[in-house]
């Protein structure tokens, strides 16, 4: 069921930001996005998936890039400097590409405007992959001196990974929904509508304090008779409470409390690398997202990264300050 309303975020999504550009639409998408993800149930889900109108081609997605030009432009992606560039927030995706696994990286500029920082062969989960792309970003000056917010989908790896180049000074956050569904694949199918609910209610806290209280209860109520779930769901408390314990009231909030940006890209991407493997299909991949960005618009108001700076300054007691 959750996968079903992240379907939905996702098309719903795509259809409000082909309708316009306002610079004020980022909150209406990310309200959206929320709504949907948390209020549409299956059937409902594939019914209003399968009314959503087809995005607007963006500008340059509509051509190919040549498969022998796709590791040009993988390259000059991945050797771009970041050390200039304030990014106080970046998403992180993983999927199948031909015969590999790709990870994707998609930052949120000051401005409000989306940024690819890279692809990178192999999944999140990989210890291999995690620390590869670690290690590049924090080399390319990403977050230099100052706190920024990672939203993963919720792999041990890349979140080790990012502590261990950024210590403190990275927030990380996991998405609300890929947990949901990885929680509630541990339990019976007669119990996972109710359990849902439950989750859905502790992460719609108007806290972190009463999200994370909800989240323990519901834990130690599966103590006795599901225990792995109870491990799970004790695991991504703070995780999953993150954005919330910002005290962000915004469309961004709601926005960062999901991986859904780089999902919807890496999903759009994916196709490029039919019939490749290895680091072609990385490559492809790369190129096709580089395409897209072509047409990327603001997603958010400036002022609402401004917030989103301040109270990552104070969670983790480092400022906006030059490295």
């Amino acid at each position: 069921m959750l996968r079903e309303r992240a379907r939905v975020a996702l098309a719903v999504a795509a259809a409000v930001e082909a309708a316009g550009g306002s610079e004020g639409q980022g909150d209406l998408v990310g309200s959206l996005e929320a709504i949907v993800a948390r209020a549409v149930s299956g059937g409902g889900a594939v019914s209003m998936a399968a009314q959503a109108p087809e995005p607007r081609a963006q500008a340059g997605a509509g051509r190919r890039v040549p498969v022998e030009d796709a590791p040009a432009v993988w390259r000059q992606m991945q050797e771009t400097r970041l050390a200039e560039t304030e990014l106080p927030a970046v998403w992180f995706a993983s999927g199948g590409a031909g015969g590999t696994q790709v990870t994707l990286a998609l930052g949120c500029k000051a401005k409000g405007v989306k940024q690819v920082l890279g692809v990178w062969s192999g999944g999140a989960g990989e210890q291999r992959c995690s620390q590869s792309l670690a290690t590049d970003l924090h080399g390319r000056g990403l977050g230099q001196g100052r706190s920024w917010l990672a939203v993963a989908e919720g792999e041990r790896a890349l979140d080790m990974a990012l502590r261990q180049e950024w210590g403190e000074r990275v927030l990380v956050a996991h998405c609300q929904e890929h947990v949901g569904t990885a929680v509630l694949a541990h339990l019976p199918a007669g119990l996972r509508a109710t359990a849902a609910a439950a989750l859905e209610a502790a992460w719609e806290a108007p806290d972190a304090i009463a999200a994370q209280r909800q989240l323990l209860a519901l834990a130690e109520s599966w103590h006795e008779t599901h225990p792995g779930t109870a491990s799970r769901l004790r695991a991504e408390v703070d995780a999953t409470t993150a954005v919330t314990a910002l005290g962000l009231r915004n469309g961004l909030a709601r926005r960062l409390r999901s991986a859904v940006p780089a999902r919807y890209l890496l999903e759009e991407c994916l196709p490029a690398a039919r019939g490749l493997s290895g680091r072609a299909a990385t490559a492809a991949v790369a190129a096709a997202a580089a395409q897209r960005a072509q047409g990327f618009r603001r997603m958010c108001e400036p002022g609402a990264l401004v917030a989103l700076t301040r109270a990552l300054a104070e969670q983790t007691g480092h400022g906006a300050l030059q490295g």
